[in-house]
Order: C-alpha cells, then sequence, then structure tokens
C-alpha cells in the first residue's frame, strides 16, 4: 500500500510539472510520466492480491476457529463476525474493479462493514474472555475441595 501511494504521488506530482513546464521539456516530462504510471499499476496489482490474500486468511481463520468452537454463545458471535469479514472482503473486491464513479459510494459502504466487522470481533473477544474466566473460577472451586496433594498439582496444569 505505501508503495502504491508512494507511486501515486509521483504521478501527480510528473502531471503538475509537465502542466507547467516549457514545452521543449515535455516530451522528456511525458516519458518519466508513462513510466511513473506503469509503477503505479505494478504496485496497485500487487495492493490487490496482498488484499485479497489477507482477506481470504481472516475469512479462513474464522472458519477454523468455528469448527473447533462447542459453545453455542460463542458459535453465534463467530458466525456473525464472520459474516461481516464476508462482507468487508466482497466489498473490498467490488471496489477494485468498480468504475470511478462509483468508488465513492462502495468506500462509504467498506467503512461501514469494516466498522460492523471490528465491533463483532470486540463481541467474540468479550465472549472469550468470559468464558475463559469462568473456567478459571470453576477451577479454583474444585481445587478449594482438593485434600490430595497430587490431584491439586494436576489440576492447576
Amino acid at each position: 500500500m505505501k508503495a502504491q501511494l508512494a507511486a501515486a504521488k509521483r504521478v501527480a506530482r510528473l502531471r503538475e510539472k509537465l502542466h507547467n513546464a516549457p514545452p521543449e521539456k515535455k516530451e522528456a516530462l511525458r516519458a518519466k510520466l508513462a513510466s511513473a504510471k506503469a509503477s503505479l499499476k505494478a504496485a496497485t496489482k500487487e495492493a490487490k492480491k496482498v488484499t485479497k490474500k489477507l482477506d481470504a486468511a481472516r475469512v479462513a481463520k474464522i472458519k477454523e476457529r468455528l469448527t473447533r468452537v462447542k459453545n453455542p454463545e460463542k458459535k453465534e458471535a463467530l458466525i456473525a463476525q464472520l459474516k461481516a469479514a464476508k462482507r468487508v472482503a466482497e466489498l473490498r473486491e467490488k471496489l477494485f474493479h468498480a468504475p470511478y464513479a462509483k468508488k465513492a459510494a462502495i468506500k462509504a459502504k467498506l467503512e461501514r462493514a469494516q466498522a460492523k466487522l471490528a465491533r463483532k470481533s470486540e463481541a467474540v473477544f468479550k465472549i472469550s474472555k468470559r468464558l475463559d474466566k469462568e473456567k478459571v473460577l470453576k477451577i479454583k472451586a474444585k481445587l478449594a475441595h482438593v485434600e490430595d496433594h497430587n490431584v491439586r498439582e494436576a489440576l492447576k496444569e
């Protein structure tokens, strides 16, 4: 993304220079601009590829967690998180292929979807934290009643 931003800034600077340049320097600036546009295109293609890979990895990670979960409350939260992650990935893909006129509307939807994903992820985290706390309390309660030293050590682990 940083490479893409740097390339876009370079293209913008070269366009400005080309606009203000005397006629004898315009040809050289056009060649530089063409080169900068090519590097911007390559950087954009790489950014798209990386973003797509990251989105797919996020969805796969949530699906993998979903297969291991037994608690219905956590499962429900993970399903909501998965749905939000898929929506973000879908909107990013749409944004890449959208015409310039529609990009602003898609970006707004994407921002809302990302905010929703953050909320859903936070909900999953809170549920996990609470369930872990409950599990620790149950073990501590069992420990309080155990008198055998070997059993107590086993429960602590």
